[in-house]
């Protein structure tokens, strides 16, 4: 009795297994079952669109060289602006100067900290209030 019930009870986990192995590989059943009043239910075939950018494409090698020569370009030319804008309004609070110049956030977070080791600015910090100057 035990080797039957052994026997049956690793047929049904195969058949377990087998079922949810096959609902993964096979595609989705896009049906709906329409039912009416008063009739038996039929089935209507309804074209589900596919969900967009299910393949993907390999990723291209990128210019790594490139792009740190670049970006330090563009860091220094970023932290000229820094300086000019501090030139011309004072001390600023670091949002409203992110906000207020053209570059991205994280471009000026850089460039800020270049200032900041080359000692041209000044940075205080009160209650939570960041505020950027030049140094005299």
């Amino acid at each position: 009795m035990t080797e039957i019930l052994f026997t049956a009870s690793v047929v049904f986990v195969g058949y377990v297994i087998y079922v949810l192995v096959d609902e993964q590989m096979s595609p989705a059943k896009h049906y709906i079952v329409d039912i009416q009043p008063k009739s038996s239910a039929k089935i209507v075939k309804i074209p589900i669109a596919k969900p967009a950018g299910t393949r993907t494409k390999p990723a291209q090698a990128r210019k790594v060289v490139s792009n740190i020569l670049n970006l330090s370009e563009i860091v220094g030319t970023s932290a000229g602006s820094i300086w000019r804008y501090l030139n011309e309004k004072g001390p600023t609070d670091v949002i409203k100067l992110i906000k207020e110049l053209p570059e991205d956030n994280k471009i000026l977070q850089r460039s800020i900290g270049w200032l900041a080791q080359e000692d041209k600015i000044t940075l205080e910090t009160i209650g939570r209030v960041e505020t950027i100057a030049l140094k005299e």
